[in-house]
């Protein structure tokens, strides 16, 4: 679910379906990599580092589980937990997230200032 929703908020015109059940036998992976429809802006990888799937199929700030408030944060739910089958979406984002980052390389910089060229600094 993770892949379909970072390759399709990247590309929507792919139209990627969103019910690939990972069995190689029935469907055919996502692909590797996409090109974007648009440039990607720093912004836009953030957008998909704090996803929750809000607007899909799998919105996870809707239905019971969300609760009053719309929380898209699954906790454990105990014992009872295990006599329900299946699982919760995982999305991108997840609530026990410490860090993430988010690093933009420049050429025109030395390596040590975040360059990318190689033997500058």
């Amino acid at each position: 679910c993770r892949l379909w929703r970072a390759q399709s908020m990247l590309a929507p015109s792919k139209n990627l379906p969103a019910d690939y059940d990972g069995n190689l036998k029935t469907h055919s992976p996502y692909p590797f990599s996409i090109k974007p429809d648009s440039s990607v802006s720093l912004q836009d990888v953030m957008a998909i580092m704090r996803d929750y799937l809000e607007g899909t199929p799998y919105d996870m700030t809707r239905g019971l589980a969300a609760g009053p408030f719309g929380s898209p944060d699954r906790w454990v739910g105990g014992a009872g937990e295990a006599l329900v089958k299946g699982n919760w979406e995982r999305p991108i984002a997840l609530y026990r997230t410490s860090d993430s980052y988010v690093v933009q390389s420049r050429g025109w910089l030395p390596d040590m200032a975040g360059g990318g060229g190689g033997g500058g600094g």
